[in-house]
């Protein structure tokens, strides 16, 4: 049998994120499971973008303590457009750690 994916949770030590969840699906009519798991999902990619951009932080924070600290600016500026070709180019031999 594979590992579960939900563990049980003691919903009392959640407190108001328990509540405030249940309150609003039961409010936007969020019975069904795929609906439930859309909105699960949904959550999962704004966690796995915001993880994503801490690691990109982290990254631009080493770069700007590196040799190549003149040209943070300008990698800051095309980082925030997300324009990763132009910085691959622009800077070819840094490793930034993360998958641009």
């Amino acid at each position: 049998m594979t590992e579960k994916q939900y563990a049980s949770r003691d919903i009392r030590a959640l407190g108001k994120h328990y509540t405030t969840h249940v309150e609003a699906m039961t409010a936007e009519g969020l019975h069904a499971k795929s609906a439930i798991a859309a909105e699960l999902a949904h959550r999962d990619a704004e966690i796995e973008r915001l993880n994503h951009n801490e690691a990109c932080v982290l990254a631009l924070l080493a770069y700007m303590d590196s040799d190549y600290a003149d040209n943070a600016l300008d990698l800051l500026r095309l980082w925030m457009h997300g324009e990763w070709n132009e910085i691959r180019t622009s800077w070819p031999d840094f490793d930034f750690g993360v998958p641009l």
